[in-house]
């Protein structure tokens, strides 16, 4: 056997080769360009999802469980589009501030800080968190 016709048996190996390793790092590529933020930048600990109170002002805790990618001075926080950041001292593993503009009914909290993608690249995404805070006066509730 002449060594050109070992040479036509061995190229499917090469495909395969190329394939199996080509096939995973192209999905993870894109996987990567797709879902840049992987596990999340800012938590709400504090208030609950979905919180129903008589106060016109509620305490909110931040954490931030990926300090090393957090860039906490990017927090920004808004209550009914307007922003309160301020209110909030902010440290390298999350923020605690009082939220006092809150109005009859119900109100909008949102939290977005900017961070490293999870890959470790330069690249900076934002991770936004959405809360809703329903204010009900006990007056309301029985003279409706």
């Amino acid at each position: 056997m002449g060594r050109s016709q070992m040479t036509p048996s061995r190229r499917p190996r090469r495909w395969l080769s190329t394939l199996w390793i080509g096939i995973p790092a192209l999905g993870l590529a894109l996987f990567a360009c797709v879902y840049p933020l992987g596990p999340p930048l800012v938590e709400v600990a504090a208030p609950t999802s979905d919180l129903r109170g008589t106060n016109e002002a509620v305490e909110v805790l931040l954490r931030f469980p990926n300090s090393d990618r957090t860039h906490p001075e990017t927090l920004r926080v808004l209550v009914n589009g307007a922003d309160v950041t301020e209110g909030f001292d902010v440290a390298s593993n999350g923020a605690i501030g009082d939220v006092v503009l809150l109005v009859d009914g119900e109100n909008h909290l949102e939290v977005s800080v900017f961070g490293r993608a999870w890959w470790g690249g330069q690249r900076l995404v934002e991770h936004s968190v959405e809360l809703r805070i329903t204010v009900e006066r006990p007056i309301d509730r029985y003279w409706g």
